[in-house]
């Protein structure tokens, strides 16, 4: 029950503090005071913190960088972290983008080496051949040898495509700062002190050689708070994005998200609406530069960005073209509820189990989106959260915690505003008043944004509203990220050493080209 002082920090990433808990201990709750960036009083619950039971020896013994493999079919690298200073050991599953996973209960016993991965089930034993070799077992489910050496320099993970220099083009960070509920009045190329709620968004603009003005193309990206490169799993598609185009003769824009990175403001509460500001924020930002040809700029949207690029282009007719990675072309609900089936049987779900899992998930959408009043909205929900922990399996209900913990966690995910936004939002609405030239591009190998359910979809809004213009591509063999893949799985996105395909490349390269006026190719 004591109260311990943490100190202040503009970084809750790096808040930390170490304090005693009574034998026994399994969990800790912290409640921590908030401040945000626009100075509104808040708070945030860090709930269900493991407690490590790693003594200071073992700590010391192990201080710094270890680098191992798993072969697990595919290679697995992993760096294990002891930082003693913050009493800190955590372990980097490189090839899956899975970082910062929390070990605990470190033990250096004589030449005997052992932790856990508590949430992963996993744990790792060894012999500790000399002071930089261990030689063990890992265990998760199966065991598999697995070999540890100690690494002075951190490691530089580089996927294949990631660009590197020399440049044929200019590299200049940018900022603009706006009120997202008057953009035009208050837009400014820096940022500034205000009393309303300004957004400020940082990101990198590439700019092929040449005074211009160069056409150009504003990248949006997907869900999550993202940064400017849409870095995930090691990979950084926007960066690849914006290389290729620049130099073919395109300069590019790409952003952190709000409340993401160097960008201010609040992601949590948002909604797809409310990115669709900063987008529009972006465009106008471009508009305003003299190196830029304001009727030659375009949207290229991610996922979710394939959502806000035609709202940013139905209200801003300046907009010259629009680009659909993936983009949703029918509400939420028939998104998720298309991604679910596809995903569960691409993990090897039987097809009750798929059923069983699709009709939970269908009471969910009936609750979110049934306009109940708040009193009879929480008496559904905890209903169903109690129903479907209910019918987890031992190993689930091991997996997941308490019904206590269910709740908290499913309840987060279930009621944030951008979920319950993102079920009840039709684009077909919006698709119909875009008058721009568009090209919507799927992936055939796409789990999360099916190709079959989406692109005619797009296709029959647009025409419907009269665009003249359009353009659908299904590639074969592509993922979500476009990239070639076997089967679609998320659990694949990092093992692929591929960021995005040649040919997606070249197809909306050439597309851009052709509809932006530029032919320019800088390649050396």
């Amino acid at each position: 029950q004591k109260h311990h002082p943490i100190g202040t920090t503009t970084d809750w990433t790096e808040v930390g503090t170490v304090f005693t808990v009574p034998e026994g201990t399994d969990h800790v709750r912290i409640r921590a005071g908030l401040s945000n960036p626009e100075n509104r009083g808040g708070q945030v619950w860090f709930d269900d913190i493991q407690v490590s039971e790693t003594k200071t020896d073992s700590l010391d013994i192990m201080q710094g960088m270890w680098s191992g493999a798993l072969d697990a079919g595919v290679k697995l690298r992993l760096i294990l972290r002891v930082e003693h200073s913050k009493w800190l050991v955590t372990l980097d599953s490189i090839d899956q983008g899975a970082n910062g996973l929390i070990v605990s209960n470190l033990v250096v016993d004589g030449d005997q080496v052992s932790f856990e991965l508590k949430r992963l089930r996993a744990s790792f034993s060894g012999t500790m051949i000399d002071s930089d070799h261990i030689e063990g077992t890992w265990k998760q489910g199966v065991e598999l040898p697995l070999a540890f050496e100690r690494i002075v320099e951190e490691p530089v993970v580089l996927r294949p495509q990631e660009p590197q220099e020399p440049f044929p083009y200019t590299i200049e960070e940018v900022e603009y700062t706006f009120d997202p509920d008057n953009i035009q009045k208050t837009l400014h190329s820096e940022t500034v002190k205000s009393a309303s709620p300004m957004i400020t968004l940082r990101g990198t603009l590439t700019l092929p050689p040449g005074e211009g003005p160069h056409p150009c193309v504003l990248l949006i990206s997907g869900s999550g708070a993202q940064d400017r490169n849409e870095t995930l799993m090691n990979h950084q598609p926007f960066w690849v994005l914006a290389d290729h185009l620049s130099r073919h003769g395109l300069a590019v824009l790409r952003v952190d998200d709000r409340g993401t990175a160097k960008s201010t403001g609040s992601f949590a509460q948002s909604t797809t609406q409310d990115f669709a500001k900063d987008a529009e924020a972006g465009f106008l930002y471009l508009q305003g530069r003299s190196d830029i040809a304001s009727d030659r700029v375009a949207l290229m949207g991610h996922s979710e960005g394939g959502l806000i690029a035609p709202m940013v282009a139905a209200n801003n007719p300046d907009v010259a073209a629009i680009v659909l990675m993936a983009g949703p072309g029918v509400d939420g609900r028939e998104v998720l509820r298309l991604q679910g089936r596809l995903m569960l049987k691409a993990q090897g779900l039987s097809d009750q189990q798929v059923e069983t899992s699709l009709a939970n998930q269908e009471k969910g959408f009936e609750i979110l989106c049934g306009g109940f009043e708040a009193e009879e909205f929480d008496q559904r929900i905890d209903k169903y959260l109690t129903e479907s922990y209910e019918s987890l399996t031992a190993d689930e209900k091991k997996e997941v915690g308490s019904q206590e913990d269910f709740n908290k966690v499913a309840r987060a995910q279930l009621t944030n505003p951008w979920m319950r936004w993102f079920l009840n939002y039709d684009p077909a609405p919006t698709l119909r008043q875009v008058s721009c030239p568009v090209l919507a591009v799927n992936g055939s190998k796409d789990l999360q944004v099916d190709a079959n359910q989406n692109l005619p979809a797009i296709a029959a809004a647009l025409a419907a509203g009269g665009a003249e213009d359009f353009q659908t591509v299904e590639l074969p063999e592509l993922n979500h990220l476009f990239q070639h893949c076997d089967t679609g799985a998320i659990s694949e996105y990092g093992l692929i050493e591929e960021t995005l395909a040649p040919e997606f490349l070249e197809l909306v390269t050439q597309w851009l080209q052709e509809k932006l006026g530029s032919s320019k190719s800088l390649y050396r």
